[in-house]
């Protein structure tokens, strides 16, 4: 099973910075999405990073699982949404934030993933 390249990850102050400032917010249950359509470049299509904040989740074991689960719910429905933008040829930079006060299933994280994932779809296709 292929991982996530570093390419496909979002990294970078300056641009986290710039998609928390300018980017537009999409949430469902304990997900929120922001995301910014940038000018199409040799990158992949869609970028992402991940976020599980400090202040809801004391100790980093509980954000490390929820980030790694983050990671691979995204990993494995990704690929539509790649598809579509490759299609329209535009890029997109995303902030999958988890804002959620207890921890919720593998399950239940990947049907809201698969949910956004619609949604973006959606409104880029």
């Amino acid at each position: 099973m292929p991982l996530l390249s570093k390419s496909e990850i979002l990294k970078g102050e300056k641009q986290i910075e710039t998609l928390y400032k300018s980017g537009k917010k999409i949430s469902t249950g304990p997900l929120l999405i922001i995301k910014l359509e940038t000018e199409k470049t040799d990158e992949p299509p869609v970028k992402a990073a991940f976020i599980v904040p400090k202040r809801n989740f004391r100790k980093a074991t509980e954000r490390n699982r929820l980030r790694r689960q983050l990671r691979e719910a995204w990993r494995l429905n990704k690929q539509p949404l790649i598809d579509v933008m490759k299609k329209n040829k535009k890029s997109l930079h995303l902030l999958l934030i988890y804002t959620g006060k207890t921890p919720v299933p593998f399950s239940e994280m990947q049907q809201k993933i698969v949910l956004l994932l619609h949604r973006l779809m959606r409104e880029h296709a």
